[in-house]
């Protein structure tokens, strides 16, 4: 939905999308969904260590519960602005993508 928003507005933004399973997501397997979903290069899927993995979570403010076999977790989409400042967050899947662009 953010994408089709984003292409009716012009915008050629890129869109990160951050995995909260690294130890699961590795690099490879995060390529080759982008590659199964046709995603756009300005789409980068990233993975970090663990640590940095749960203190951006912490940053964003989404839950996130580990167990041994996999993670639960809410969802959360955050507009950045170009110095890098969280300008807004929307949580779960229920969002106006328009209001998501709006601005960029």
């Amino acid at each position: 939905y953010i994408d089709a928003a984003l292409r009716r507005h012009g915008a050629e933004v890129p869109i990160v999308l951050v995995t909260l399973d690294p130890r699961t997501d590795s690099p490879a397997h995060l390529a080759r969904f982008k590659r199964e979903h046709g995603l756009p290069d300005r789409w980068h899927l990233l993975q970090g260590d663990d640590a940095h993995t749960r203190a951006l979570a912490g940053r964003l403010g989404t839950h996130v519960a580990y167990d041994d076999a996999h993670i639960d977790h809410d969802v959360r989409f955050a507009v950045v602005d170009r110095e890098g400042r969280i300008a807004r967050t929307y949580e779960g899947w229920d969002f106006d993508p328009e209001d998501a662009v709006r601005g960029l």
